[in-house]
């Protein structure tokens, strides 16, 4: 879960070409669809796909003052980001989470 925290978190910090915001945003799609469904091996799937686009840190770090990410990727960040805060809580079994474990 925190894998999928660290990532969404990563998105503010690019700076991509216009393709590549729309391929966030096609993933992040994706994310929340499979998210719906429950299907974590989509989400891991589309998961690693947008790591590969907003390379993830995986250390605490202060945010850039200014993105250009575009506000509809911003704005479906929060709503993933929103979600997967409500899965996973501490001391409860977490073996259908979207990180598997």
């Amino acid at each position: 879960m925190e894998e999928s925290r660290d990532i969404l978190r990563a998105i503010p910090d690019r700076r991509l070409h216009p393709s590549g915001w729309q391929r966030v945003s096609d993933l992040l799609e994706a994310l929340s669809d499979a998210l719906e469904r429950g299907d974590w091996g989509a989400f891991r799937r589309s998961l690693g796909l947008l790591e590969d686009l907003v390379v993830a840190w995986r250390s605490p770090r202060d945010l850039p003052e200014e993105t250009d990410a575009p506000e509809p990727v911003l704005e479906r960040r929060a709503v993933l980001q929103d979600r997967l805060a409500g899965l996973g809580r501490p001391g409860e079994e977490s073996s259908g989470t979207p990180d598997g474990r």
